[in-house]
């Protein structure tokens, strides 16, 4: 058995300095110069952390989980326009490589939020893989695959969570207040392989997005 655990961090400070104009960042309005509503001032961090185990044997299954958060805040003062984002996504994994019979399978769901000032987003996604080598000869290769995902997505209204609503004398109904939506990805292919120098494949994909 193996477990296995990767990590990473990564941050960014963004700041625009003055040209030949000074400006005023603080939000001092006293202060006798130019005050600057877009100067890009703003932090970033990014963390992501992915462990798996696996388990040897007859046949190959590996767990595997993966976290990322990511976050930008806007330190400019004077900008209220700017928005403060963050975004959190998580997932969880299972895959099994069936040895005897030349075919390994696989299925996930995902999930993410996305939250930013006056504005959010939601999505969870299932998906599904299978590939299947169909030639049991060394030098060769014919292996089949398909891969499946359906996500559901989220998105409140804006105007329904910043107290409004498009007629103002009519409350806003369930139906208002949020946006459902769900998209899909097929995809299958095939890959020959021969003495590891020669390669040929083919692949067919489509999806489909609705908005109700």
């Amino acid at each position: 058995d193996h477990l296995n655990l990767a990590a990473s961090y990564s941050g960014l400070k963004q700041n625009q300095n003055d040209g030949l104009e000074h400006f005023n960042n603080t939000g001092d309005t006293t202060l006798n110069t130019h005050r600057d509503t877009t100067r890009i001032n703003q932090i970033m961090h990014s963390i992501t952390v992915s462990p798996s185990y696996t388990i040897y044997g007859d046949n190959e299954h590996t767990i595997s989980l993966n976290f990322n958060n990511v976050a930008n805040k806007n330190l400019n003062k004077l900008n209220k326009g700017g928005s403060n984002v963050n975004t959190l996504t998580f997932g969880v994994g299972y895959d099994c490589s069936l040895t005897a019979k030349r075919m390994s399978i696989g299925g996930n769901y995902d999930f993410s939020n996305s939250t930013a000032t006056g504005n959010s987003y939601t999505s969870h996604t299932l998906g599904g893989n299978v590939s299947y080598n169909a030639v049991k000869k060394e030098q060769m290769s014919l292996r089949f695959t398909g891969s499946l995902s359906l996500s559901y997505n989220i998105k409140p209204d804006e105007d329904f969570e910043n107290g409004s609503s498009v007629l103002e004398d009519e409350m806003p109904t369930s139906a208002d207040r949020t946006t459902n939506d769900f998209s899909f990805n097929a995809r299958v292919g095939a890959t020959f392989n021969y003495k590891n120098n020669h390669n040929a494949s083919i692949f067919l994909s489509t999806s489909n997005y609705n908005e109700n």
